[in-house]
């Protein structure tokens, strides 16, 4: 008796699994030639360069691809320039000052955090033109 249940444990979460993977996939709907729609989870090669709709969970246009003719990285660098940034300049100024208050109490430790960030700097600089040199030395 164990065993079958067992069995349809197992049996169950991979139906589960599989269910889960499908919802979470796009649909694509789009017309054939003769003004037929379509529906899939990939549009065919055949159709790929006509407009095509992506579909969300809902079954609701998630997207509207007029044509796909137009390069991917063309696609890409569009939509990135398209993207608002989260907050303004002059807010992100602002957030940044209220940490150096926040992490800082006056302008004489925050020249002295510069300077130690500075020195920092030119040791790790100090150590990878000496671990160049070794690296060289060791290959002739």
């Amino acid at each position: 008796m164990q065993k079958n249940a067992g069995f349809a444990a197992i049996i169950f979460t991979g139906i589960l699994c599989l269910s889960a993977t499908s919802v979470s996939a796009d649909t694509y709907r789009w017309k054939d030639e003769n003004g037929k729609v379509h529906y899939g989870a990939i549009v065919p090669a055949k159709y790929a360069n006509q407009p095509y709709d992506v579909l969300n969970d809902a079954g609701l246009v998630k997207k509207h691809v007029e044509s796909s003719t137009i390069p991917l990285e063309v696609k890409v660098e569009e939509e990135i320039q398209t993207r608002k940034p989260l907050i303004s300049d002059e807010e992100r100024q602002r957030q940044t000052d209220r940490l150096l208050v926040i992490q800082y109490r006056s302008e004489e430790d925050i020249q002295e955090a510069l300077e130690l960030e500075l020195a920092q700097l030119g040791y790790d600089t100090k150590l990878i033109k000496q671990s160049q040199q070794s690296t060289a030395t060791a290959i002739r």
